[in-house]
């Protein structure tokens, strides 16, 4: 066998396909199911003008939000409250398990306390002097 050696540098795209390949591989074993990840788009639009939307994805089950976004002149119009609420909708026909977001101190925690998220974990001092947070939302799916 070769001597191992080590790299500090940017993964390239290759080397990520690779290493998420293997991973996915792993956890397929372990958890006995194939692992897909599709995306989620939910959209406002005012006109031909996006001023809103919600993108993630769905795996194991749950609707994981990567970003939640309103346009500035657009805010305190409910028009986040109504793609959350969209996206809880679309996630219940779809009988995921749950809603996972993370969020900032400076940005949304109490948005999602508001609309009935429980936090579940807080990493502290995530950006100096502030906190980075996690939401869920358990869904109940009515059995067919």
């Amino acid at each position: 066998m070769s001597e191992i050696s080590y790299e500090y540098r940017p993964a390239t795209d290759q080397e990520r396909e690779l290493t998420a390949h293997h991973l996915r591989l792993h956890t397929e074993a372990a958890v006995g199911m194939p692992i897909t990840h599709l995306p989620f788009g939910l959209l406002a639009y005012d006109g031909n003008q996006l001023v809103g939307s919600i993108v993630g994805k769905i795996f194991f089950h749950w609707l994981h939000i990567d970003l939640v976004w309103v346009e500035d002149k657009h805010q305190r119009q409910k028009i986040g409250s109504r793609l959350m609420a969209l996206a809880a909708e679309k996630a219940r026909e779809m009988k995921l398990k749950g809603i996972e977001v993370w969020t900032q101190s400076w940005q949304a925690p109490a948005f999602y306390r508001k609309l009935g998220y429980e936090e579940f974990a807080v990493i502290d001092d995530f950006s100096p002097g502030r906190k980075r947070h996690a939401f869920r939302l358990h869904l109940a799916v009515a059995s067919a």
